[in-house]
């Protein structure tokens, strides 16, 4: 037990508009793992583990170097954007740890968008078809099957996914708006969140339409900053400062479908996959889950996670959001710090940094005796992750 993994430091920078951050991504990295540093109470220099994701433009040398990191032996980066990546990464910096390769990871992903969305950009298909056609993912990241009929960015290719479960379940758009407003009315009181000011549901149904059925206020923030976890053993934990908060559980992958174009009635059955097995390592069910942060790069996709993760019945979430269950004093609240909607996007990671604090007692919407959160990839895209957060 002594390998046990824990997360012991977390820290952030501030979070800026789309390319107004006055700092490259490599500086708002350091400062992001120097603040998490901090918190766990270790001198960065002990750090010999990075871990990152979603083509993070930030390479582990130069963090070695500006960090006087003596030795490195783990440099990781997890495939795919924010739904596989931040739970992902926490994952391998995990098992690193466990194993006993590293003492001291370092999880941490940095955003400035000036000049291309998400710094480094993406290495998927290459613009041909050659690969996903012999792989059978006829999918949108394959842009000869997708462009052509002006399937061109990720808002439009959600909103197909969610026009599906609409279709599937016959219910309306109107649990957008509670997610949307939810997640506000969290933001209000977190003095990091990019979103506060208090938004109303006719605010949210007067907003401008960019891609059926998502409206302006049913997107992800697109804004500039960076998150930083420490990851070391329960043993060393007890020597430092940072509150530990287990890693109870995690798992990552992907099914055979990707987000768009599938041949089967739901999009995409990646997180469907995982969700036996995650639950199963963690050895608890849905209903002991205390407070949830689910991956709202759409609201669409957190009415979907719901029922994913099976913490509400099929074709129930938008009765579930409407009745309250999902705010700071419901059932199950989430995305208690105003998540990817009003918080800000760092691709999911300021979503374990909530799950952290919320353990830690230490969120600014708090669900009280909080023991167990859940922090979930997408569900529209492969791979996923997700990673179950425990108290000591």
């Amino acid at each position: 037990m002594e390998n046990v993994p824990v997360i012991v430091g977390i820290g952030e920078t501030d979070f800026w508009r789309r390319g107004t951050s006055p700092d490259s991504e490599l500086a708002l990295a350091i400062k992001a793992i120097l603040n998490a540093c901090g918190d766990a109470g270790i001198d960065p220099h002990q750090i010999d583990g990075f871990c990152s994701f979603a083509d993070n433009a930030v390479h582990a040398l130069a963090l070695q170097g500006a960090l006087g990191v003596a030795q490195v032996r783990l440099c990781t980066m997890a495939w795919g954007g924010g739904g596989g990546g931040s739970c992902g990464a926490l994952s391998a910096a995990a098992s690193a740890v466990e194993c006993g390769r590293v003492k001291y990871a370092v999880v941490f992903r940095s955003v400035v968008q000036r000049g291309a969305r998400f710094g480094a950009g993406g290495g998927y298909a290459g613009g041909t078809a050659s690969g996903v056609v012999a792989s059978g993912l006829g999918d949108i990241h394959c842009p000869g099957y997708s462009q052509p009929y002006g399937l061109m960015t990720p808002g439009q290719i959600a909103a197909m996914h969610f026009q599906r479960y609409m279709y599937n379940y016959g219910v309306g758009t109107e649990g957008l708006g509670h997610v949307a407003t939810t997640f506000r009315d969290n933001a209000s009181r977190n003095p990091r969140a990019l979103m506060r000011k208090p938004m109303t549901l006719e605010d949210h149904a007067n907003s401008r339409m960019i891609s059926h059925p998502y409206r302006l206020f049913d997107f992800c923030q697109e804004n500039d900053g960076a998150c930083a976890l420490i990851v070391t053993s329960a043993e060393r934990a007890r020597d430092l400062k940072g509150r530990a908060v287990r890693i109870l559980a995690r798992a990552e992958g992907s099914g055979d479908q990707w987000a768009s174009l599938s041949r089967r009635s739901v999009p995409a059955n990646n997180q469907a996959l995982m969700v036996p097995e995650i639950y199963a390592e963690a050895g608890i069910g849905p209903s002991d889950i205390d407070v949830a942060q689910i991956y709202d790069n759409y609201s669409g996709q957190v009415l979907i996670g719901l029922e994913e993760w099976k913490l509400c019945g099929p074709g129930e979430a938008t009765d579930f959001v409407k009745s309250g269950a999902i705010g700071r004093h419901g059932s199950l609240p989430v995305n208690t710090a105003g998540g990817l909607l009003s918080e800000g996007y760092i691709q999911g990671l300021n979503l374990v940094t909530e799950g952290v604090r919320q353990i830690r007692g230490a969120s600014t919407s708090q669900v009280p005796g909080a023991e167990l959160a859940l922090v979930t990839g997408g569900s529209m895209a492969a791979p996923s992750s997700a990673v179950i957060l425990a108290r000591m």
